[in-house]
């Protein structure tokens, strides 16, 4: 088989349906992809087949598939990440899970799932572990970061759109062009 660099970014505290593995290869960048744990507690990942990772803690499940994909390539490479999995919810184009890298943050978890026009990421609330945190993504501060599980929700902006208000200006001067000409 070619000689490959892969890197592979791991999403799971305990393997179970719905984690997910993102496979990097640098040489061939058309295998890279995520691949997900499907209902059975198996991941199928192309050229090594269906893995069963049914009651594989995090920590052996990583080395495992590092074993298992290690047998497939001549001299490659194998770095794991833990990644974590957030949810989007709010004023965002795609809500639901978003996973990121350990140094990624709020902002980039925003950015994935991105926004749309009433989005106010002033007021941006992560509910963690019960609690609600306010974050001001206009104003990030350090040390702010997602935790596994946070949900993120986006609220809507208390203040119109410009092309809101222009429409509600165009509106008026319709109207008081209308009644300046009733009056003559």
């Amino acid at each position: 088989m070619a000689w490959g660099i892969l890197s592979l970014f791991v999403i799971c505290a305990e393997c179970k349906p719905g984690d997910a593995f993102f496979i990097r290869f640098f040489r061939d960048a058309a295998l890279s992809d995520t691949f997900f744990v499907e209902e059975d507690t198996s991941i199928y990942i192309p050229l090594a087949g269906q893995i069963s990772l049914a009651g594989v803690e995090k920590e052996k499940a990583v080395k495992f598939l590092e074993d298992t994909l290690l047998s497939f390539y001549a001299r490659p490479l194998v770095k794991v990440y833990s990644l974590s999995r957030v949810y989007m919810a709010g004023q965002v184009e795609k809500p639901g899970p978003v996973y990121l890298m350990p140094s990624e943050g709020f902002i980039e978890a925003v950015a994935i799932a991105g926004t749309k026009d009433r989005a106010d990421l002033a007021r941006v609330k992560v509910i963690r572990d019960g609690k609600t945190i306010g974050v001001d993504l206009r104003r990030p501060k350090t040390g702010e970061t997602p935790h596994d599980g946070d949900l993120i929700i986006v609220p809507k902006s208390p203040w119109p759109t410009l092309m809101e208000v222009y429409y509600v200006l165009a509106g008026v001067a319709v109207a008081w062009s209308l009644y300046l000409n009733m009056r003559r």
